[in-house]
């Protein structure tokens, strides 16, 4: 009997679970999701590649012209190509040493997709 009173008031209960393709869930403070990255913003300094512990960031080689009066020097610069987000563990360390705030970690976690790489230039 106590469990058809339980049944029968929880019929006219409110349901505790989200619709969730059609309602997303609020995300916590501090949540790390998906990378948002300036692509213009990177000045190509490979830190974030370097400190990356899974290896999830792959950067370009490419060579930049700077002249410092008469001379003319060629700069190595290696600015960030893709994040592949199957082998990131979204520790933060590429947003945290970023030195001109190219990269930053959204509050978005549904990562599902049609493509492996995500974040690609």
């Amino acid at each position: 009997m106590k469990v058809l009173k339980k049944a029968l008031s929880n019929l006219l209960k409110k349901p505790i679970t989200t619709q969730y393709p059609k309602v997303l869930s609020k995300t916590p403070e501090g949540f790390r999701g998906k990378h948002k990255i300036n692509f213009e913003k990177c000045i190509g300094c490979g830190l974030c590649g370097t400190l990356c512990p899974s290896n999830a960031i792959k950067h370009t080689k490419k060579i930049k012209k700077v002249k410092v009066g008469k001379l003319e020097h060629r700069v190595i610069i290696h600015p960030i190509h893709s994040i592949d987000l199957s082998k990131c563990i979204f520790c933060g360390l590429c947003q945290d040493v970023c030195p001109v705030g190219a990269i930053k970690l959204t509050q978005k976690f549904d990562l599902a997709d049609y493509h492996k790489t995500l974040i690609q230039k």
